[in-house]
């Protein structure tokens, strides 16, 4: 006895087929919204990056204290105070020092004043002076004064206080006037690529959010083994602070401009796509992606020389989030400025 099928059941299958297909065909023309950008020609460099945050040094630093143990008698200034070269900052208890010295001082001019007279003989004069060289370094080590003109960045000193002994503090650190210059550490690989004067850009966001301009002023010809896996050579920058008062101790992200060419046909980084020598883009023809395989020249995370492979004028694509980019897709460009 012969079995006869429907073919009702069928009808369901072939019409899914058939909305899958039609999908696909509606899906492969669909316009893609993406991003481009118009190649034309600008400034490109190549830049070296330091490892880690830069610091902001001062050309002279220094940690002040009492040469002797005595009981604070007087405080001059506080942190932050602008101060002349040989002021005092601070004294210990040192009238009877001081008197001393008031003493010698004028033992020296009478014994001046006898010598000249033929009243006292040479050894004399010597005896009050070397005397007058002691009873001024006693009293000199009483005192705290600026080794020269600077900032004070730091006073740990209390009023009747015994100073002068071990202390885990420092009692007075100061700071000079002079430009400020910044350090960091660049990576072992680069330290060929950088040479002294090479121009830079160091952002210091504890000043300002635009950059300064700067110059590499000294490597260190060593590479620092101190990090198991980093190997680093120090470098050191001046900074055109342009009169800003920079603060020693802020943090500063540096760049190194290694190489510089003009007028070069760039794009933005992002738009490059491969890796190594097999790179390529994405440009437009007709309102259609198409796969451009580019050589490239010099850059750096922003932009990127472009050798051959495209002409300026072209419009380059931004890879998308959203959609993959293939030869022949249909794309609507924004252009961005």
């Amino acid at each position: 006895m012969k079995k006869y099928y429907s073919t009702h059941k069928a009808k369901p299958v072939i019409f899914a087929a058939f909305t899958i297909i039609l999908l696909q065909t509606f899906g492969c023309s669909k316009t893609a919204a993406v991003k481009g950008i118009i190649a034309a020609t600008s400034d490109v460099e190549t830049t070296v990056t330091t490892t880690t945050t830069g610091t902001v040094e001062a050309v002279s630093q220094a940690v002040l204290g009492f040469s002797q143990t005595g009981r604070v008698a007087s405080i001059h200034i506080t942190a932050g105070a602008k101060v002349k070269k040989a002021q005092i900052l601070a004294e210990l208890e040192n009238r009877d020092l001081r008197a001393i010295m008031t003493d010698a001082v004028t033992d020296g001019k009478r014994s001046d004043e006898l010598f000249e007279a033929r009243l006292v003989s040479k050894t004399a004069l010597e005896q009050s002076k070397k005397a007058l060289e002691i009873a001024t370094a006693n009293f000199e080590r009483s005192i705290i004064r600026a080794p020269y003109d600077g900032s004070i960045t730091e006073v740990n000193l209390e009023l009747g206080e015994l100073a002068g002994s071990t202390s885990a503090k420092a009692p007075m650190r100061i700071v000079d006037n002079r430009p400020r210059i910044v350090k960091g550490d660049i990576d072992e690989i680069d330290l060929a690529k950088v040479k002294a004067g090479a121009e830079a850009r160091i952002k210091i966001a504890a000043v300002r959010p635009e950059h300064f301009s700067a110059k590499v002023s000294s490597i260190v010809p060593f590479v620092s083994t101190l990090k198991d896996k980093d190997r680093t050579a120090a470098v050191e920058f001046s900074v055109d602070s342009l009169g800003l008062a920079i603060p020693v101790g802020a943090s500063a992200d540096i760049e190194i401009i290694v190489q510089k060419k003009p007028n070069a046909l760039a794009i933005p980084t992002k738009c490059l796509l491969g890796t190594g020598t097999n790179r390529y883009v994405y440009k437009t023809v007709d309102d259609k992606a198409v796969k451009s395989t580019v050589t490239i020249g010099i850059g750096n995370y922003e932009k990127t020389e472009i050798l051959t492979g495209l002409a300026a004028g072209e419009t380059v694509l931004f890879p998308p989030e959203d959609v993959e980019l293939k030869d022949g897709l249909k794309v609507k460009v924004e252009i961005k400025k």
